[in-house]
């Protein structure tokens, strides 16, 4: 999706302000991350480890902008994970702090537990609530401001979160491609692909009759239309058999190419005349071709009717 050129410093304005509150979050973190990992590790270690978990975080957010490309389960449980020890070292750090200001500071805390009616008594509770609260508190909120931008970002770069999968998707995925993108080759299945045009022109061309300006028009007209009605049954028949007699429905898998014409009667239609079958109901789009396999993209009272009308 193309962002116009006036609107582009808008939405990078906008970008940018999701992005100020993880970024600053995330450098604060840092810094209190590194005090908990300090409790196994040295300085060295514990800022190194510190950093790249800070990393890991930025990076999960580019996966999850890329959920459609990698594993989402794999991306949000480092994600959370990572959120997690975000939320401890935040909150360690916090109850580290106020236990070391207390000490020089006896009243530090005294105001804000007489403002919730706390017992003063009970200081380690009264720690542990201000330490979840200015600690735990910011990873979430950065982690809010995150899913803002991510849902953003695909919305307005007209990113996918998930592959097509459904049919509306994929019927709609097709509509797009056939406009601007050749028709499949069905070469996995055997079919030897041929220039589509060149096949289309043999449904309504023969190749014995040439064009001059002396011939009747309507004579023509009419040996070709007598051409498309020889052809409308046995293609009928073929989409019968396609849809095993309107037993499959939309969005199922149709017969792989060997099984179609295994299912078809012994003769009776060419090598030729399948693949052209075959050839013009993917360019009338009642079927997608994906590597080995066919997706009905419409129903068989549907097909038969696209069918019949281009035939006709």
């Amino acid at each position: 999706m193309e962002i116009k050129k006036n609107n582009s410093k808008i939405v990078w304005a906008i970008i940018i302000s999701f992005l100020l509150v993880p970024l600053v979050v995330s450098v604060v973190s840092t810094i209190h991350v590194i005090n908990f990992f300090s409790l196994s590790n040295g300085f060295g270690l514990a800022l190194t480890l510190a950093i790249a978990f800070e990393i890991g975080a930025l990076s999960a957010l580019a996966g999850l902008v890329a959920m459609g490309k990698i594993n989402k389960n794999v991306v949000w449980f480092i994600f959370l994970i990572l959120t997690a020890f975000q939320m401890m070292g935040n909150t360690f750090y916090a109850y580290d702090l106020i236990t070391q200001r207390m000490l020089t500071e006896p009243d530090l805390i005294k105001n804000w537990t007489e403002l919730f009616g706390l017992m003063e008594e009970d200081q380690i509770l009264v720690k542990r609530i201000i330490a979840i609260l200015s600690g735990a508190i910011l990873p979430i909120v950065s982690l809010s401001f995150l899913d803002l931008l991510v849902d953003y970002i695909r919305k307005t770069f007209g990113i996918d979160e998930n592959k097509k999968e459904s049919l509306e998707e994929v019927v709609e995925e097709k509509k797009t491609e056939v406009k601007s993108e050749p028709v499949e080759s069905i070469k996995k299945e055997e079919v030897v692909e041929e220039n589509l045009e060149e096949k289309l022109e043999e449904i309504t061309s023969d190749g014995n009759i040439e064009l001059h300006e002396e011939e009747d028009f309507q004579k023509i007209l009419d040996e070709k239309k007598k051409r498309l009605d020889n052809m409308r049954e046995p293609n009928m028949d073929m989409l019968s058999v396609l849809y095993d007699n309107g037993n499959i429905n939309q969005g199922s898998e149709l017969p792989s190419y060997n099984d179609f014409v295994n299912k078809l009667e012994k003769d009776k239609y060419s090598q030729k005349e399948i693949n052209l079958f075959l050839t013009l109901c993917n360019y009338l789009e009642i079927f997608k071709v994906s590597n080995t396999q066919k997706i009905a993209l419409k129903s068989y009272e549907e097909a038969k009717e696209t069918l019949s009308n281009y035939l006709t």
